[in-house]
């Protein structure tokens, strides 16, 4: 998997059936409308309050229980990193 960069950030370049595939996946856990890969959200979530330098995400996930993220974090084992935010306000 080769990446390309957006913004100055580093991002992976998943196929378009990847991407769609992975997003159609981690929205039936958590709900479409709670995850994206829409550049100006992935932007938003490249960085926070922490002083690790900023990183394109692929996705951005917003589970809302703890059922929900084990999901995610069970899903993603097989598919993708995950690296939490933190240190936002909200």
């Amino acid at each position: 998997m080769t990446g390309s960069t957006v913004s100055g950030f580093r991002k992976r370049a998943y196929s378009s059936g990847e991407n769609e595939r992975i997003l159609r996946n981690l929205g039936e856990i958590v709900g479409s409308e709670h995850v994206t890969n829409d550049e100006e959200t992935l932007l938003t979530y490249g960085g926070d309050m922490t002083e690790n330098p900023p990183t394109m995400p692929d996705f951005v996930v917003l589970p809302s229980s703890v059922e929900e993220v084990q999901k995610v974090l069970k899903f993603a084992d097989k598919e993708i990193a995950v690296v939490p935010y933190v240190g936002a306000p909200t």
